[in-house]
């Protein structure tokens, strides 16, 4: 099972939806998303259908986090990174 998003790098800017495609999965996922402290952000799971499944994680604060996909075939993860931006949509530096 493979984790993608449609975010360059995973990095989406704070308070922005995140759709999340798991491509390969066989049985029903369970996720977890975590923060840089491990505390438990959002879980869930989702059932796929026809080797995908799709779930959209909520807006986020600035940070950095982890999100642990389980299934019956393993246990991939991939970091996303919250950042902050202003009006026009640039990330903010400091």
């Amino acid at each position: 099972m493979t984790i993608t998003t449609e975010a360059p790098g995973n990095l989406i800017v704070a308070g922005k939806p995140m759709p999340v495609t798991l491509k390969g999965a066989q049985t029903e996922v369970r996720y977890e998303l975590v923060d840089y402290f491990n505390r438990t952000v959002t879980e869930g799971k989702v059932t796929p259908r026809g080797g995908a499944a799709s779930f959209v994680l909520p807006g986020l604060k600035p940070g950095y986090y982890e999100l642990r996909c389980t299934d019956g075939s393993g246990r991939p993860t991939a970091a996303i990174g919250v950042v902050i931006a202003d009006e026009r949509g640039r990330v903010v530096k400091e």
